[in-house]
């Protein structure tokens, strides 16, 4: 069993802002593609998608996955999510 299948069942586990790094990224590029591999329960993904990236995000979490469904649908933004070990996941661009 994924460990982060109990762990997100508790909203917002790693805080609800974006990484630092991830913000940083603003500083040099301001649109694009960004592929959020290990997504857990998507602040980052949201973050980027917010900031007008086209955001695709992985996890093998279903419970993680399934909450950032549900965000999408509350927050009324567009990003593509994945159940998925990234070893395992088809790319379909570069």
């Amino acid at each position: 069993m994924n460990i982060y299948e109990n762990l997100y069942k508790e909203k917002d586990v790693f805080g609800k802002d974006a990484d630092p790094i991830v913000k940083e990224i603003l500083k040099y590029k301001r649109s694009g593609s960004a592929l959020d591999i290990g997504a857990g329960q998507g602040r980052n993904s949201f973050f980027l998608a917010e900031s007008g990236f086209i955001v695709s995000a992985v996890d093998t979490s279903s419970v993680g996955i399934e909450g950032v469904r549900q965000e999408i649908l509350l927050k009324g933004i567009s990003l593509d999510i994945y159940k998925s070990d990234i070893r395992n996941f088809n790319f379909e661009s570069s």
